[in-house]
């Protein structure tokens, strides 16, 4: 637990930082969105949260988290990433998500910086969801996306989540990591994760998910 507390002094003296130097106002947004899983070092990470989840196993490496949740089939569940380092002209974040995971857009809640919604496009024929993150100020942001999980009882898969300062950078990320990769990685395959891992340009940050 001692990475938590780091990261609550470093959230502290940066909050404390920022407030000195502006009188901006933080938006009225729920506490439990805050990005308590940024790891020191780290540019993105996401976890999910909610009462629907059965399970989780994460194991927390240099620049990377692996995480396996078993989630209750049909369950909606909030997916909370954080962003550690925001750059001053924002930030673009896309979510890979297999079929039978819904996503509710309208129901995005943020923090500290205005998270939009921007739609959908298709890479490798998969889909992913894009959001763009506003910089006005706060070196740290946070935002939470619902989520249904329905693709069946006793199904394995993955969200892949990517950030970049542009969708540019995303979407070269995604040509060069290639279809089968990006396949095996929304299919939960192991495999798939060791190839991201190898892969660099951008943040990206990576969950396993198990209905039950």
């Amino acid at each position: 637990m001692k990475w938590k507390l780091l990261f609550a002094v470093l959230l502290g003296l940066l909050m404390v930082g920022v407030t000195a130097g502006s009188a901006m106002a933080t938006p009225s947004i729920p506490r439990d969105i805050e990005p308590q899983s940024v790891t020191p070092g780290a540019a993105l990470e996401a976890y999910l949260t909610g009462n629907g989840i059965q399970n989780s196993r994460i194991i927390h490496l240099i620049f990377f988290a692996y995480k396996h949740y078993k989630v209750e089939h049909g369950s909606k569940l909030s997916m909370v990433i954080g962003i550690g380092k925001l750059p001053i002209g924002g930030y673009r974040v896309w979510i890979g998500t297999p079929s039978g995971v819904t996503v509710y857009p309208n129901e995005v809640d943020w923090m500290w910086n205005e998270a939009r919604y921007e739609g959908t496009t298709k890479k490798w024929g998969k889909t992913f969801h894009k959001f763009k993150i506003e910089n006005s100020g706060w070196t740290m942001s946070s935002f939470k996306v619902p989520m249904k999980f329905s693709k069946g009882k006793g199904e394995s898969y993955g969200i892949l989540i990517l950030g970049a300062n542009t969708y540019d950078e995303i979407d070269t990320f995604l040509g060069n990591l290639g279809g089968t990769l990006l396949g095996r990685l929304l299919a939960g395959s192991i495999g798939g994760i060791i190839g991201l891992l190898g892969a660099s340009g951008i943040s990206y940050d990576y969950i396993k998910v198990t209905e039950v």
